[in-house]
């Protein structure tokens, strides 16, 4: 995260400017590449992302006489990429179960703002830009993946939150082969 700030005091101009530039770029890979895996319990492959970016970002302008002037500017950049796979003639066997599982949560807070006084003039401005380009993928590729499903399940992502707690995903229980990719942006 960052925090910017500036501030001004004129006797006839006060001029205050603050900006803020953040880049996250991350690539997170779980991969079951060309292997033969024979296991009595569970293979499970998985990839999880979780950015978090705060921002804050103030411009302050006064003057005694004639203006006062303020502005902020926050330009937040977030490109993640999670992949799990299982790939390449890769053979999986679990008695219990097989879990292909890639995960991007993220979660991304901006304040700006601006104040101004003056005793003729004041004004003021903030500007936020966020560029949020995330990519989620699991697969299995030209590959055999085979589970038993034998044991207990594993849990996955429903796509809601929980309601017992909003910050977390809710989930279930399942068994099998599970492939899964899930993208949460707070």
């Amino acid at each position: 995260g960052s925090i910017a700030g500036g501030g001004a005091f004129g006797a006839s101009v006060g001029i205050g400017v603050s900006a803020a530039y953040n880049d996250i770029g991350n690539r997170v890979a779980a991969r079951v590449d060309g292997s033969q895996l024979r296991t009595a319990g569970s293979v499970i492959a998985d990839a999880e992302s979780a950015a978090d970016m705060k921002t804050l970002g103030v411009g302050i302008g006064a003057s005694s006489g004639g203006a006062g002037l303020a502005g902020s500017l926050s330009i937040n950049k977030m490109r993640n990429e999670v992949v799990a796979e299982i790939v390449n003639g890769a053979t999986v066997h679990a008695d219990g179960n097989v879990r292909v599982g890639a995960a991007n949560r993220n979660s991304l807070l901006v304040i700006a703002g601006s104040a101004s006084g003056a005793s003729s003039v004041g004004g003021g401005g903030a500007v936020v830009v966020n560029i949020v380009d995330n990519d989620t993928t699991a697969a299995i590729t030209d590959s055999d993946a085979t589970a038993d499903a034998n044991g207990n399940g594993l849990a996955v992502h429903t796509g809601e939150k929980d309601l017992a707690d909003e910050d977390e995903d809710a989930a279930e229980t399942v068994k099998g082969v599970i492939v899964e990719a899930y993208g949460r942006e707070d």
